[in-house]
């Protein structure tokens, strides 16, 4: 009869015998190896023990006919003992009282030693959860918790969970792309926690002393409120722009995703932009004005440093060398911004613009009109080598166009650029020597406008698709 019957004992054996043979069955119908088996044993089982607490007698196999009193509760089932036996349903069962939240916060605390093992030992202790259809409502919770929260825990630990709630199969999650990225970015979190900064060190691949300082430091940046004054001083150092921008991306891969906490986002976002961004944009250009107001304040601490040092041995404040050394910041400072602006210029004319507008139109012709001019002041002017001051440019440009995307060897490139920088002062004494500065201007010019003609060329068939 069932339950006995499957749990392989009388219909009179007690809750000892009863919880005995249960153990027995069970290690024959796990829940991971046979689900089905599983079920159907642990309904079984809860049938037995209901059975047995309310201390009801097993029915005969056939009625008893000369029993003058009415029929037990169970006579009806014994009466149709011929038939096939009927599995109770399973609302037979007590019901089973399981807090899933309170279960997976302890789970997550469980998970924090880093140990899969025990998780998954302490996961198989909880009873409830041999109950299939419990287990996977507390899967889907914890999906659910996965999905909105990403608590702190590790990678192995989040795999144990995975596999304990049968989610790590094919098809047990849609969004698979969006489950990983949740693991790395629970994995992370557990790394950022305090005390943990060494290992994390060593889970980016920092071996150096130096190399762990200043990921450290760069972790304890990202960490901080943002403030605009905060940040632009920070940012005045390159090497500080650089360390935290490797660490982010170190962390959070490329194209980086949004780091957890304690990260603050808006310095992610700062410090990502910071390195990428250029001059001409809200973060660049704030960066590059705090630089300079860094040096012009550098340059008025030496100034007025000197002229204290002039005081005392003259007797008198020397406030010629406050100006001296601002000028020579600002100087500097202008020297800079020349170099960025050149660099910006030479970037947009690699760059591929539509002929559309009066942009895309000063984007063909910049080189052709700066040789042009040129020519006109070479040939047409009483100072030949002024127009040399054009046509320098035009060149730089005209280069830089026709060698984009071309396979330049490595070693080569810096060479490359300090030839185009030696190329006023030595076409300058080669003219002097030869005594031809005009012969050397057209040429130039001519080079400059030859290398156009060839880059134009090239972009034509991308102009014309992009008209189209």
């Amino acid at each position: 009869m069932w339950p006995y019957s499957e749990l392989g004992i009388e219909a009179t054996a007690d809750e000892r015998a009863i919880k005995r043979a249960y153990a027995i069955k069970l290690k024959q119908n796990r829940p991971d190896e046979n689900p089905q088996g599983f079920q159907r044993l642990h309904e079984a089982y809860q049938a037995a023990l209901q059975r047995c607490h309310a201390n009801a007698p097993a029915a005969p196999a056939t009625p008893a006919p000369t029993a003058p009193r009415p029929l037990p509760p169970l006579a009806p089932v014994a009466a149709r003992s011929i038939e096939p036996p009927v599995r109770p349903s399973a609302a037979v069962a007590p019901p089973i009282t399981f807090d899933a939240d309170a279960f997976l916060h302890e789970a997550v605390a469980c998970a924090d030693a880093n140990e899969p093992g025990r998780l998954r030992q302490w996961l198989e202790s909880h009873e409830a959860l041999w109950s299939l259809s419990l287990k996977t409502r507390v899967g889907q919770r914890w999906l659910a918790v996965v999905f909105q929260a990403a608590p702190p825990m590790p990678d192995g630990c989040f795999d144990e969970m995975l596999a304990f709630f049968r989610l790590d199969h094919a098809g047990a999650v849609r969004d698979q792309l969006m489950l990983q990225q949740q693991r790395k970015r629970m994995h992370l979190s557990w790394h950022l926690t305090p005390g943990r900064h060494g290992e994390l060190a060593g889970t980016m691949g920092l071996k150096g002393i130096e190399q762990r300082r200043r990921a450290t430091q760069a972790l304890k940046r990202l960490q901080q409120p943002f403030r605009w004054r905060t940040v632009l001083t920070q940012a005045v150092w390159p090497q500080h722009v650089r360390s935290t921008n490797e660490t982010i991306v170190r962390l959070a891969g490329q194209p980086p995703v949004a780091l957890p906490p304690p990260v603050n986002p808006r310095q992610q976002e700062f410090w990502l932009k910071a390195a990428s961004s250029g001059p001409f944009t809200r973060i660049g250009a704030a960066i590059i004005g705090a630089r300079i107001a860094g040096a012009l304040l550098l340059g008025l601490l030496l100034g007025v440093g000197l002229g204290a040092m002039d005081m005392v041995d003259a007797g008198r404040f020397d406030w010629a060398s406050v100006g001296a050394m601002v000028a020579i910041a600002g100087s500097i400072s202008t020297v800079v911004l020349g170099v960025i602006a050149w660099s910006q210029l030479t970037l947009w004319q690699r760059g591929f613009v539509p002929l559309r507008g009066m942009v895309g139109w000063l984007h063909l012709t910049l080189v052709p009109v700066l040789a042009g001019s040129a020519l006109l002041v070479v040939d047409a002017s009483d100072s030949p080598m002024a127009g040399w001051l054009l046509t320098v440019p035009a060149l730089w440009l005209a280069l830089a166009r026709v060698l984009h995307g071309r396979q330049v060897a490595t070693s080569l490139r810096p060479w490359l650029r300090l030839g185009i920088f030696l190329i006023y002062p030595v076409a300058s004494l080669v003219a002097s020597a030869v005594q031809v500065p005009v012969i050397m201007g057209n040429s130039l010019a001519g080079a400059a406008l030859l290398a156009w003609a060839i880059d134009a060329w090239r972009r034509l068939p991308r102009r014309q698709r992009a008209l189209a």
